[in-house]
């Protein structure tokens, strides 16, 4: 159905005092609830903004302020003195205004003059409950008792419009479940926060005169003010009587601004202070930037601009600020579970932008240049991603294998904020920061520059967002530095890069070296090789290790030349096959015998005590290839203040020797232990279990790869601490020995422990006299045993069962049983023997 034109009339600007002084409102049964007053986050933002500009608009004596559209019919009746007024479209702004009337007429006592004014000219017919508590709002002055009780308060903020109004006679409880009811609560609550919250306190002045002063100049400027403070345009539907149809028509047609376009429009409006970037913003928002992701995207365009503002307000800030805030940036980047709607009044309040209602010269300079910071980000970044060079429409990717840009920024571009990591944003930002600044050759460089990056984040670990926010401000001074030079001849100077591995750092540092001499000198060997090793999927970027093994990690390479070249590239080639012949054996959620059996761990020991140091005297054996701090790869990682460590020294030995099976790593490996077995039959290194019989089961306790050493008391940690399940390695070993050598006998058991007050050991459970007895032992600077009751918490000579246990004890323990009620030195051989004695007494 269509409108004629004597249906529809033109639009006039109208307030809502000469709306009721006119007509009456009458919100029809159709209409939905007030929403306004919904209390979810997407609500209440919208709710305190519209609040905040409402009063910003009536104290601002310059100019009437429009709030958009408010269309309806008007009906005509005989019963009635005024003509009735139906909104269709803008029942939800009419509500918040006559809400916002009553609330400032009353609370600056001039209530019954707007009483009669209002009395029966605002009407809901959704419910009856709505109606009639429309009614009995303006019928009752609530605002008399409400003012009293804030001057007797010290800042009025305590007690609540709603407390009031639900407190009052004719106020049925019910009507709280009422959306409508509701929301007008919620509402008239939001008005006095924010008047509450305006109506700043004056040194010397009370809050009451504060509040009074105040409320006053809103009233007059509201209510007598030639220049109407709030506006709309109010469009009549004259002769349209079939309200219900006209609305769903009408509502089925409009669109309502989505919150991208009302942030966009905030935004342009923000950013007077600067018009260059207001400029280039206004004209390619709605213009090529748009019409680019339209032609990548086809739909959700809006979702994706949104995206890249939003990250870009991230990077912005923290660029730009001394010490950003982790709250703040956990924020905007939706990390640990944070979050903030996408709102320019969410921005300005975490001041990153401007309240939109300040004046140029009333905005900090601070607020300043962090916004033309943002500025300067966003259309960075919305240059670098719609234009020709975008990565999200390049059939081949020039960054492989380090970083599939296409898949990867669309990731982030697409995916739910909360799931993407920190590591993801930190090549985001490389990859975009460098489209947008780099002046050199793009196409050659731009490899280089992700191969860069990608290896320091690599190495570098991200704890939070302010690590993040470090390695932003760092690729921003190392993309000052470079201006336009080749990546590899400005890494070749020596750079300082701060906020990543100092260790990469130094190795990058010589890997430049090497490419460049090679490059220099016709040697094709050095870059290829280099590429060859970083592209490993286990070794990833980090092989300073083979540069030590090689013998090339220099400080300097004024004197390096073709004889040191070539015999370090013979050593590097064998080196990195063979490490690359290990590293395959490691996969994500997938083992094998190398990893299973710990034969990598035995054959380093085979070459000396390599674990690394961990705090609190703990060890670690570095066997869990993908953790982040205790892994094979963070083993050999080399430091760059001093060029080797006991991993590497003992990793040098395994892949420099002759390998029996030379495209084999596991019978390679077996086979270098299987002879230092046969040629190793006893040592007295405090290690040497873990290289016996049962070193693998020894090793395969240490489920996070730690051990405790307390000189040469040694611990095995079940998981990570001592206040966790542990063993003590003689006993763990003897333990395994036994068991193996006496299968039949099941009374052998071990007790792991919890407290480092405790002594872990070998028990057996045992009959004597039909009593329940345990017999423990246990290796503390030596062999112990110790009797105990079947609990294992009490000392059995305390119990009242060791007198007549004292004939039998003797002959199995073969001591006097004087000399076991504490404990007893013993060595292995005696233990063997009482197990034989135990066994016999079965």
């Amino acid at each position: 159905m269509e409108y004629s034109s004597s249906e529809i009339k033109h639009a006039t600007s109208m307030s809502f005092l000469r709306l009721i002084d006119n007509h009456i409102i009458n919100v029809p049964v159709i209409q939905r609830d007030y929403v306004q007053g919904r209390e979810t986050d997407v609500v209440t933002e919208i709710r305190k903004q519209f609040v905040k500009d409402l009063l910003f608009y009536i104290s601002d004596n310059s100019q009437s302020h429009n709030i958009d559209y408010v269309y309806g019919t008007v009906e005509y009746s005989n019963t009635e003195e005024s003509k009735i007024f139906i909104p269709l479209d803008g029942q939800q702004r009419l509500t918040t205004l006559f809400l916002l009337h009553l609330y400032i007429a009353g609370m600056s006592n001039n209530y019954d003059t707007f009483k009669e004014r209002i009395k029966g000219k605002f009407r809901y017919s959704t419910r009856k409950s709505s109606s009639e508590f429309c009614k009995g709002l303006i019928s009752s002055n609530v605002w008399s008792e409400l003012l009293i009780i804030k001057r007797n308060s010290e800042s009025g903020t305590d007690i609540k419009p709603s407390r009031i109004i639900e407190n009052q006679g004719w106020f049925f409880q019910a009507w709280k479940q009422d959306p409508t009811v509701a929301g007008m609560l919620v509402m008239l609550n939001e008005i006095d926060d924010q008047v509450n919250s305006e109506s700043k306190i004056k040194k010397g002045i009370s809050y009451e005169e504060s509040f009074s002063e105040y409320i006053n100049n809103l009233y007059i400027r509201l209510f007598s003010s030639e220049k109407e403070p709030i506006i709309f345009q109010w469009q009549p539907l004259d002769g349209y009587t079939r309200t219900d149809d006209l609305y769903i028509k009408m509502n089925a047609r409009g669109l309502k601004l989505t919150d991208f376009e009302i942030f966009k429009a905030l935004y342009e409006k923000s950013l007077n202070h600067s018009p260059s970037f207001k400029k280039c913003f206004e004209e390619n928002i709605d213009g090529c930037w748009s019409d680019f992701l339209w032609r990548y995207e086809q739909t959700n365009t809006d979702a994706v601009l949104e995206r890249i503002i939003r990250l870009m307000i991230g990077c912005g800030y923290c660029t730009e600020v001394a010490k950003p805030s982790k709250v703040i940036l956990d924020k905007i980047f939706c990390f640990n579970k944070q979050d903030i709607i996408f709102a320019y009044s969410r921005f300005s309040d975490l001041e990153i932008l401007h309240d939109i209602h300040l004046k140029e010269n009333q905005i900090s300079d601070n607020i300043k240049r962090i916004e033309v910071n943002i500025a300067n980000h966003i259309i960075d970044a919305m240059s670098a991603l719609c234009g020709e060079d975008s990565p999200l429409i390049k059939e081949e990717s020039l960054c492989l294998p380090w970083y599939d840009e296409r898949n990867e920024i669309s990731y982030v571009l697409h995916e739910n904020l909360s799931n993407i990591e920190y590591d993801q944003l930190v090549f985001f930002y490389a990859y975009i920061r460098f489209m947008a600044q780099y002046k050199g050759d793009l196409k050659t460089e731009l490899p280089q520059w992700i191969r860069l990056i990608h290896n320091l984040v690599n190495a570098t670990n991200i704890n939070e967002s302010t690590d993040m926010s470090e390695m932003f401000n760092s690729i921003e001074r190392i993309l000052k530095d470079i201006h336009d030079n080749p990546i590899i001849d400005w890494l070749c100077t020596k750079p300082v890069i701060n906020k990543f591995s100092q260790n990469q750092v130094f190795e990058e540092y010589v890997k430049a070296n090497l490419i460049k001499w090679g490059r220099d000198n016709n040697e094709v060997r050095w870059n290829r090789l280099i590429r060859e090793n970083e592209t490993d999927e286990y070794m990833d970027g980090q092989i300073g290790f083979l540069l030590v093994i090689s013998g090339v990690y220099l400080n300097e390479f004024d004197s390096f030349n073709k004889e040191d070249s070539d015999k370090a590239l013979k050593i590097l080639d064998q080196a990195s096959k063979n490490s690359r012949r290990i590293f395959s054996h490691f996969k994500r959620n997938f083992t094998d015998k190398l990893v299973e059996d710990h034969l990598l761990e035995q054959t380093m020991l085979i070459n000396g005590m390599y674990l690394r140091h961990n705090t609190s005297s703990r060890l670690n054996f570095c066997n869990r290839p993908f953790d982040r701090d205790n892994s094979w790869k963070k083993l050999l990682e080399v430091p760059f203040k001093e060029k080797n460590n006991e991993g590497i020294k003992a990793f040098k030995q395994i892949i420099t020797a002759k390998w029996s099976n030379e495209n084999d790593a596991i019978e390679s490996l077996q086979n270098m232990y299987d002879t230092y077995r046969q040629n190793h039959t006893h040592s007295d290194e405090w290690y040497a279990p873990f290289l016996g019989p049962y070193g693998k089961q020894l090793i395969d306790i240490c489920s996070q790869g730690f051990i405790h050493k307390n000189n040469g008391h040694i611990t095995l940690l079940h998981q990570s601490q001592m206040n966790h399940y542990h063993s003590e390695l003689l006993s763990r070993e003897l333990f395994f020995e036994l068991k193996s050598e006496y299968e039949e006998y099941d009374f052998i058991h071990y007790a792991s422990v919890r407290s480092g007050e405790e002594n872990p050991g070998i028990y057996f459970e045992i009959l004597i006299c039909s009593i329940p007895v345990t017999i423990f032992i246990y290796h503390k600077r030596g062999w112990r045993l110790e009797i105990y009751d079947k609990s294992m918490l009490n000392k059995f000579s305390n119990t009242e069962n060791w007198p007549k246990c004292e004939v039998e004890l003797r002959e199995i323990l073969g001591k006097p049983v004087e000399d076991i009620k504490e404990y007893v030195p013993i060595d292995k051989q005696y233990i063997r023997d009482l197990l034989s004695r135990v066994n016999s007494n079965k």
